[in-house]
């Protein structure tokens, strides 16, 4: 188990890291701090951590509105030069605890989940490779090769399956196929229009 502290430290900042990343690269932004200059990305942004952290407990111990708001002051630092491509790497090791546990719990406590869903299709389309809206890049990632093998366009089922059998996904929510038919369908807009496009019609 972990602290509350780091549990909040996992979905608030690093889980949002994560997600800004996958959109922001495919968004043309090189840094985290060109990123937050994207008002649409930084709403995504705002938006992740508020679900984040009503997946955490320990409201009456700690302040996570000022905590997201000391995130984002972080995120826009132009001195701290974190390229979003070198954020995105090794999604597969870092996948599971960032976004797809506190998922399934704000699915099972009815706690606002497009959020994780909308970050987990991103980081599909981050590792599908698919250059329909941006340049070549090196998908860096330790299952780099499974990756190469999935089908991202068939059905959820298959690709549920898929992440199910490279060790991604719980039991527990592969069983949930509503959750992977959201993922499936952002996912398909992510690989058929430009991320901005994409981002641009989740707040419409």
């Amino acid at each position: 188990d972990v602290s509350p502290y780091e549990k909040m430290k996992l979905r608030m900042l690093n889980g949002s890291h994560s997600m800004m990343a996958y959109t922001g690269f495919h968004c043309g932004h090189k840094y985290v701090y060109n990123v937050m200059s994207d008002k649409k990305i930084e709403t995504l942004v705002r938006r992740h951590m508020l679900a984040a952290s009503e997946t955490l407990s320990d409201k009456n111990s700690i302040d996570y509105k000022l905590y997201a708001k000391s995130l984002v002051e972080r995120f826009r630092n132009s001195s701290i030069k974190h390229e979003t491509l070198q954020i995105a790497m090794d999604g597969s090791q870092k996948i599971y605890q960032r976004i797809l546990l506190p998922l399934e719990e704000a699915f099972e406590t009815n706690i606002s989940h497009r959020p994780f869903t909308f970050a987990m299709a991103a980081w599909l389309r981050h590792i599908s490779g698919a250059t329909h809206d941006c340049e070549i890049y090196d998908v860096k990632d330790p299952l780099v090769k499974e990756f190469s093998k999935m089908h991202f366009t068939s059905d959820p089922k298959t690709l549920s399956r898929e992440l199910y059998d490279l060790g991604l996904v719980k039991p527990s929510l592969l069983k949930k196929e509503v959750i992977w038919k959201e993922i499936f369908l952002i996912l398909q807009q992510m690989l058929t229009h430009s991320m901005t496009d994409v981002i641009t019609s989740e707040f419409k």
